[in-house]
């Protein structure tokens, strides 16, 4: 990161902290997204079409952090595992109803919203493994192929 260690200890009491806050603006950063694209666009299709790419987008910005908090998430207080959750829930709540206006509208095609937003979270999510800043494809036309697959896996009509 480029600072040394009184620079964090500044702004952090301890490790515990500074993994908490990691793991907690990683998951709001997601409903943030969720919100803003829902707001800004026009139908379960385009808002769907722009969550799913600009989280994408986020994840590869961010995988350093998501992989931090993964791999060390059980260590996080019970505080911002409360806040962690509080994010997780508000995330998945957009996301199938999201889905499942969609469905209402014949836009979208699942048998059930809440699996399915769950399998386009871990398509989302899981991508900080999968992507690599020097491979094939830039971190754009990676987001579109993931936005197509999610597009497709919902059965999207218009």
């Amino acid at each position: 990161m480029g600072v040394t260690k009184p620079f964090i200890y500044y702004h952090f009491k301890n490790k515990t902290e500074l993994l908490d806050e990691i793991c907690v603006e990683a998951t709001a950063t997601s409903g943030e997204t969720l919100e803003a694209a829902i707001a800004n666009n026009e139908g379960p299709i385009a808002q769907l079409r722009a969550a799913v790419g600009q989280l994408v987008l986020e994840v590869i910005a961010n995988q350093a952090g998501i992989a931090i908090c993964f791999r060390e998430g059980k260590y996080i207080s019970a505080e911002a595992n409360q806040r962690l959750e509080a994010n997780r829930r508000h995330y998945d709540l957009l996301l199938n109803d999201l889905i499942a206006r969609g469905q209402k509208e014949g836009a979208i095609d699942v048998p059930d919203a809440q699996v399915a937003g769950q399998v386009l979270t871990g398509a989302i999510t899981w991508s900080f493994v999968w992507y690599r800043e020097d491979g094939r494809l830039k971190p754009e036309e990676f987001a579109d192929q993931i936005v197509d697959l999610a597009l497709s896996m919902v059965n999207a009509t218009r």
